[in-house]
């Protein structure tokens, strides 16, 4: 299997850009105008302010050169709160572009919690990840390398060996 031109460890590397950025910005500190647009998107990943929190990332992929990392999001949906995958893409770990998200409640009919991102057998992306409300780990397989399109997520089945239900304990 040919493996993807991209630095190993990424997932690593984010995180300590992160911490270099959390400690080099404090929160009382607010971008100049002039950068304020190139800098608020950094400042999200980083410091996202009062009004919403990103979780742990999850389902992170290099493909074809680019970096494609999610994160959870925190938001109300429908009279509660529930959460989401949000995309965002770089070519080089610096610079990030948000990507429509498409793994959310709207789309999966549950919210997100932790997982990760893997590469199926037959080559497609895909994350598994717990379905928030869903009572199950789910499973979701992308159309495409852009990770702009997915297939609806499927429970996780889990049986013992003579082929019954597993009970799983919560």
């Amino acid at each position: 299997m040919k493996r993807e031109p991209c630095v190993r460890g990424w997932t690593l590397a984010v995180a300590l850009c992160m911490t270099f950025i959390v400690s080099t910005v404090r929160a009382d500190e607010a971008p100049s105008d002039k950068h304020a647009d190139e800098f608020s998107l950094n400042l999200h990943l980083v410091h996202p302010g009062a009004d919403s929190s990103p979780g742990d990332p999850n389902a992170a992929f290099c493909l074809d050169g680019t970096y494609h990392l999610h994160y959870i999001l925190r938001h109300p949906f429908k009279d509660r709160e529930s959460v989401s995958f949000i995309h965002l893409t770089s070519p080089d770990m610096l610079h990030w572009t948000w990507e429509t998200t498409k793994l959310q409640p709207a789309f999966t009919g549950h919210g997100m919690f932790s997982g990760t991102g893997f590469i199926t057998k037959e080559g497609r992306p895909a994350a598994i990840y717990h379905g928030h409300l869903s009572g199950r780990n789910q499973i979701a397989i992308a159309k495409d390398r852009k990770l702009s399109e997915w297939e609806k997520p499927y429970a996780v089945q889990v049986t013992n060996p003579d082929g019954t239900e597993a009970k799983i304990e919560h």
